[in-house]
C-alpha cells in the first residue's frame, strides 16, 4: 500500500508520495479546534458548464451532460495535489535545516533557531544559540494559531495573526511559540506539520528487525 510519507527512511520521490488521502488527513487531525487548514482551500474558479467534445452531441442530453462534467477540472483533485506538494517542499527544507524565529513567551524576545527534521520525520532538533532541544513528532499533542493562539499567549497575542504555538507532552521547554514574516508562511507551516504530525498515527510502526 502506497503512503504518503516515507516512512521507511528513504529519499522521498514522486512515486512514494500519495495524494489519495491527503484531503481527509487535513480535515480528521484532532490536534486542535480547529481543523480545517484555508491556506490550502482552493482558489481558481472553473466554470459551470463545459463544452462537451463534438461527438458527444450526437449522445441523449442527459448523457452528453455528464460527459460535459466529467472534462470540467477536479477540484478535490487539485487540492490533494497542492497538498501533496506543499508538505514535500516543507519536507525537502526540513530535513535540510529551516531558519525559524521563537518567541520568549514571557518577554516576547525573538530567539533565532534552525529546525532540522530527520529523515524520517519523526524528530525535530532546534538548533539554539546556546543549546540545542530535540522533540519526538509522537510527542506533539497541540497546534494552535488565531484565535486559539491568542487565548493561549495572550502576552502575544498582537502577533497574533503571524504567530502559532505548539505544544509537546514533556515536562520542561514543552511550548514552542513560532513567528513568520506573514499569515500564509504561518499557515503553511501550521498545515504541512499538522499533516507530518497525523501521518504517524496512520503509519505502521517501523520494523526494529529491519
Amino acid at each position: 500500500m502506497t503512503a504518503l510519507f516515507p516512512w521507511c527512511c528513504k529519499p522521498w520521490t514522486a512515486e512514494k508520495a500519495s495524494a489519495d488521502s491527503a484531503t481527509e488527513y487535513v480535515r480528521s487531525l484532532p490536534l486542535s479546534s480547529s481543523g480545517h487548514f484555508p491556506v490550502f482551500s482552493v482558489q481558481e474558479r472553473y466554470p459551470e458548464d463545459v463544452q462537451a467534445p463534438s461527438h458527444s452531441r450526437t449522445l441523449e442530453p442527459c448523457r452528453a451532460g455528464m460527459a460535459a462534467r466529467s472534462m470540467a477540472p477536479n477540484a478535490d483533485v487539485l487540492e490533494k495535489a497542492r497538498l501533496q506538494r506543499a508538505v514535500k517542499n516543507f519536507a525537502q527544507v526540513v530535513t535540510q535545516g529551516m531558519a525559524v524565529e521563537l518567541l520568549d513567551e514571557d518577554t516576547g524576545a525573538v530567539i533565532l533557531a534552525t529546525l532540522v527534521m530527520d529523515r524520517c520525520l519523526r524528530l525535530i532538533t532546534l538548533k539554539l544559540p546556546n543549546e540545542e532541544r530535540r522533540y519526538a513528532m509522537q510527542d506533539m499533542i497541540a497546534i494552535f494559531r488565531d484565535k486559539e493562539f491568542t487565548s493561549l499567549v495572550p502576552s502575544l497575542s498582537h502577533l497574533a495573526p503571524r504567530c502559532l504555538a505548539v505544544d509537546f507532552s514533556k515536562d520542561e521547554n514543552f511550548r514552542l511559540c513560532f513567528q513568520f514574516q506573514d499569515s500564509e508562511g504561518r499557515d503553511n507551516f501550521y498545515s504541512c506539520l499538522k499533516i507530518l504530525r497525523m501521518s504517524l498515527d496512520t503509519a505502521a510502526p517501523p520494523d526494529d528487525d529491519a
